[in-house]
């Protein structure tokens, strides 16, 4: 979560007002992330290998729930898989991959 404060806002209600609107942060002013830990726009796109050496498709948007988040990939047919390190093998940016263990029927 990230809390912030803007110059001019000083109520909940004024706050409210810009609900709507993006913040965009340019990376070098982003937050240093932890070990396996990354960004959105640095994980789609990467292709998405199962266990057993198989291209399921390409990661396309990452799906935010109360639970964790889930990725949407898609290839022969949409797949999604939670982004939980039993499922997330590796991620490996530089060879834009991610290897998940895939289980029939995600």
């Amino acid at each position: 979560m990230v809390l912030l404060k803007l110059s001019g806002i000083s109520s909940p209600e004024e706050a409210r007002k810009l609900s709507r609107y993006q913040l965009y942060v340019k990376r070098e002013d982003a937050i240093a992330l932890l070990e396996n830990e990354y960004y959105v726009p640095d994980l789609i796109g990467l292709d998405v290998i199962s266990d057993k050496g198989e291209k399921l498709g390409v990661l396309t948007d990452v799906l935010n729930t109360a639970a964790n988040d889930v990725y949407v990939v898609k290839g022969e047919r949409e797949i999604l898989i939670p982004a939980v390190k039993e499922y997330v093998l590796s991620i490996d940016l530089s060879k834009r991959e991610m290897t998940v263990l895939f289980v029939e029927g995600m």
